[in-house]
């Protein structure tokens, strides 16, 4: 995914790309359909118990302030951008201790160590805590009343562009914020995950991220049961959004990497993708003897999969450009893919015939390569409201 600015000017688009690339520069707007009536997932998850319950404040006269005479200072959320702070209790969720960053505190030598929230709370559309017994996941997933646009225009306000925005403002709308650290499993397949990370000794906790998402309803879809949300990250964790649906049990729809369902909403695609992924299951077994099908790995016939070092050398590592040969023949004989394609039979021959037959074998892999790929995951970027600092609004 990327994002093109354009500008009147390129320092204006400099400008713009800076406040999007800050963190508190850009509040960035997305839209996603997930699975279930959101926020049930939560009580199926068995995440319920993580929701933040604030301490009793207390009056000058000893006795507990009732939650609706608190002052707007007193409802603060139980941690920022993920991260609780040090000696903060937070009841109800769970404070996951990272690996020390090696800063130190000005006042001390201690080395600073960071906690990471583990939880969700309730707030509104101007971001106060809602910590009364009437605001509960039930309470918010049967909120969904009136149109999506109507739902839309509470959560973040109205279209400017829309002729109706005089009758559509940004209202008193719940959102559900769940902080979760996550981290990148594996680089080089781009695999990521969440959850609780403290049962991992300090050393294993490298890498790991406080992240944090806020979410709102806009519609729930009885026939499909999905629903359609509003996600805004706080953090920009790689695949936080989907990660955090995930946690919380409302995968993204076609997401299939984090518990989405294939081909969504789609019956004969579906179908294509059972008799795809049968017939690829077929070719990774291999019925080839050859050295390229000995060298693939399990779920080979996924270019997610990536090459192995075994297979890299024995495709170009060790083979040089025979005389004669054309600069096409030479990369389809020293690509890992291709060698994986000819697993059919290990059509190796040089003759026409087995050219011909190799080429339909490739073209057929491809074809069932792409149907057993989702149709893209239905989380999309919906709007991005950017606050420039005092000094680039000068600049521009």
């Amino acid at each position: 995914s990327g994002l093109v600015v354009v500008a009147k000017s390129s320092q204006y688009a400099r400008t713009l790309s800076n406040c999007i690339m800050k963190r508190d520069g850009c509040e960035k707007i997305y839209l996603a359909r997930v699975k279930g009536k959101f926020p049930l997932g939560l009580i199926t998850a068995e995440k319920q118990e993580l929701r933040y319950k604030r301490e009793i404040v207390c009056s000058d006269d000893g006795g507990s302030v009732p939650p609706t005479k608190r002052s707007r200072m007193e409802v603060a959320p139980p941690c920022r951008n993920g991260e609780v702070e040090p000696g903060r209790t937070w009841s109800g969720g769970l404070s996951i201790s990272l690996a020390n960053s090696g800063e130190k505190h000005k006042s001390c030598e201690d080395p600073i160590s960071k906690l990471a929230g583990l939880g969700y709370w309730f707030t509104d559309s101007n971001g106060i805590v809602q910590d009364d017994e009437s605001t509960t996941v039930r309470c918010m997933a049967d909120k969904c009343q009136g149109s999506t646009l109507e739902m839309l225009a509470r959560a973040i306000g109205p279209d400017p562009q829309s002729s109706c925005q005089g009758t559509l403002e940004k209202s008193n709308s719940l959102w559900l914020n769940f902080a979760c650290p996550c981290r990148i499993a594996s680089h080089k397949n781009g695999v990521c995950e969440a959850g609780d990370f403290s049962s991992l000794k300090e050393a294993e906790r490298k890498g790991i991220k406080p992240a944090q998402t806020s979410f709102a309803v806009l519609s729930y879809d009885l026939a499909s049961d999905t629903s359609l949300i509003v996600a805004k990250p706080i953090t920009g964790r790689t695949h936080q959004i989907r990660l955090h649906l995930q946690q919380l049990g409302h995968p993204i729809a076609n997401d299939h990497c984090y518990g989405g369902e294939m081909w969504f909403g789609d019956d004969a695609g579906k179908e294509a993708y059972n008799t795809s992924r049968e017939w690829l299951d077929r070719l990774d077994r291999g019925s080839g003897t050859g050295t390229a099908r000995k060298l693939a790995p399990d779920n080979s016939t996924n270019a997610d999969t990536p090459a192995t070092e075994a297979e890299l050398y024995h495709a170009a590592a060790n083979r040089q450009r025979m005389e004669g040969e054309t600069m096409l023949d030479f990369i389809a004989s020293t690509c890992v893919w291709c060698q994986r394609c000819r697993g059919i039979d290990d059509m190796n021959s040089s003759s026409v015939i087995s050219k011909e037959e190799n080429d339909k074998a490739i073209f057929q892999r491809t074809l069932m390569e792409y149907l057993v790929r989702s149709q893209g995951i239905f989380l999309h970027a919906l709007q991005y409201n950017l606050k420039m600092a005092k000094e680039d609004e000068g600049e521009v």
